[in-house]
């Protein structure tokens, strides 16, 4: 008795590969989304080492110290981009550096307590997405226009505390207005910090 040979047909072969296509792509996707995590993970833990430093500075020295973050047009790569901390002068007036500025990791920024300086995609999708806990007006860190978080020396925040939201951005063409935009609003991280220093963090848009 002949045994039949059983092969694929050229439809047969279109389709496996067609499937092999689909699911590349959704690994494809999977893998990007893993990526955006992993760096809004990477942002919480280096904000949370901030604010940790900066309540300490502010203990040690006897004066209001802060985490400081960029917003600067003359500092595209920077602004909303990296984190620092600063300690008041002997006056009580200006802010001095405690160290370099540390950058997010790439494809993350911190959203902005108000709409300027940044933009969204869909914006209307972000209206209640804001760092609530960085105070305006802008202070100058070591020739930077910065936002700030304050600390006093008893480890409370000036301002009462608030939200710093982290949230995936593309980056834009060099020469425009904005340096990158915001994205996907409904994968975003950060921490929230109370009046009295307390830190939490954040690992949803609900959370906000």
């Amino acid at each position: 008795m002949k045994r039949r040979i059983q092969a694929f047909t050229l439809v047969e072969l279109m389709v496996v590969l067609a499937v092999l296509v689909v699911l590349a792509g959704g690994a494809g996707v999977a893998l990007q989304r893993s990526d955006h995590a992993i760096a809004l993970q990477a942002g919480q833990t280096l904000l949370a080492r901030s604010l940790a430093s900066a309540r300490v500075h502010a203990t040690l020295t006897g004066r209001n110290a802060s985490v400081a973050v960029p917003l600067d047009p003359a500092e595209p790569n920077r602004s909303l981009r990296a984190v620092g901390v600063a300690v008041r002068d002997q006056a009580g007036v200006g802010w001095i550096p405690a160290g370099g500025w540390l950058t997010f990791p790439p494809g993350v920024a911190l959203v902005p307590p108000s709409a300027a300086g940044n933009t969204n995609e869909p914006a209307a999708e972000w209206a209640d997405l804001r760092s609530s806990g960085l105070k305006e007006p802008l202070a100058v860190v070591g020739g930077v226009t910065a936002l700030l978080l304050e600390f006093t020396p008893r480890g409370t925040v000036v301002g009462g505390g608030g939200d710093l939201v982290l949230a995936p951005c593309r980056k834009l063409p060099a020469g425009g207005e904005y340096p990158f935009v915001f994205q996907d609003p409904d994968a975003v991280r950060g921490l929230t910090v109370s009046a009295y220093g307390v830190t939490e963090w954040i690992h949803e848009r609900a959370g906000f």
